[in-house]
């Protein structure tokens, strides 16, 4: 039997208006099967991890480099999800997340128009480097990195979704 540590959790509704009013055509469905998809991957690659015996993703990274990857995986998840947004594909470019149709390729240095993404372990703030005028949209998740044994540490998991 796997390890608790490897469950993926649900997403919980909570932390998710259904009916907020987002921008650039995205929706709660598109953060709601995004942060899917970074569980899945998230248990995908523990899972491997773990049947080779070794630590989590996320007991093995420093904390921020564990955000940058939360952060990545729901850039890509996001914008496979919603018909209405790319990745920006520029290594760091402003913003993430680029609408259909503003821009003429999808790598902006530094653009108007599109959503900024962060994922931060911190309770009620986040960093950026700097400071833009746009839309931002902060997922607050958690990390389980001291029960022990390992295998009963909770699953990596969002508790938070601010835009």
């Amino acid at each position: 039997m796997a390890p608790h540590c490897l469950e993926i959790p649900p997403v919980v509704g909570e932390y998710l208006n259904p009916r907020a009013r987002l921008p650039y055509g995205l929706t709660p469905e598109d953060i709601t099967a995004a942060m899917v998809d970074v569980y899945e991957t998230l248990h995908g690659i523990n899972t491997i991890l773990f049947e080779r015996s070794e630590r989590r993703l996320e007991d093995t990274l420093l904390g921020n480099s564990v955000s940058g990857v939360v952060s990545e995986l729901l850039v890509k998840a996001i914008a496979d999800k919603s018909p209405a947004l790319s990745r920006n594909e520029r290594v760091g470019g402003h913003p993430d997340l680029l609408p259909l149709g503003y821009y003429e390729s999808v790598e902006v240095l530094h653009g108007e128009h599109g959503i900024e993404l962060k994922a931060s372990i911190q309770k009620g703030g986040w960093q950026g480097h700097n400071p833009e005028h746009g839309w931002v949209v902060v997922f607050r998740y958690v990390v389980d990195a001291e029960t022990t044994p390992v295998g009963n540490r909770e699953p990596t998991r969002f508790v938070q979704v601010d835009c």
